[in-house]
């Protein structure tokens, strides 16, 4: 994958004064070797682009001067006399960790769910198979 595939879909990471081509095909590759198409299949690029610009808007926090810094949805703040307060519930998945911390990371999280939301079954074609019922009992 390269920048020009991942800056075509996510547009906001064209400044690479914020975002270093070194950064970017940091995040690309590691998405990369992390991730496999077994997995992800066809959504394998998609997962690799999530992984690289939620990293990479991490990474902002930093660039930010706020080393080691959580970096979450604001529940509530006040300063003097003005409060701010938003729904986290709605956009927070339970257990997602540092995923909830972008947008990114909160689709990719959704997209990793949707890939682990349990067994399939798919029934064989012997499955569809009705069993004939002899003098002895079933037959097959």
């Amino acid at each position: 994958m390269t920048r020009a595939d991942f800056e075509a879909a996510f547009p906001e990471f064209r400044d690479s004064t914020k975002f270093p081509d070194a950064s970017v095909d940091l995040w690309l590759n590691d998405g990369e070797t992390v991730l496999s198409e077994a997995s992800f299949g066809t959504r394998r690029k998609l997962a690799i682009m999530l992984y690289a610009a939620h990293n990479l808007m991490l990474g902002q926090v930093t660039a930010s001067g706020a080393v080691g810094a959580s970096f979450a949805p604001t529940a509530s703040k006040t300063v003097g006399p003005v409060s701010k307060s938003y729904d986290t519930g709605l956009t927070a998945y339970q257990n997602a960790g540092v995923w909830n911390a972008t947008p990114y990371g909160q689709r990719f999280w959704a997209m990793i769910r949707g890939l682990t939301a349990g067994p399939f079954y798919r029934p064989s074609v012997k499955a569809f198979t009705v069993p004939r019922f002899g003098t002895r009992g079933f037959i097959q």
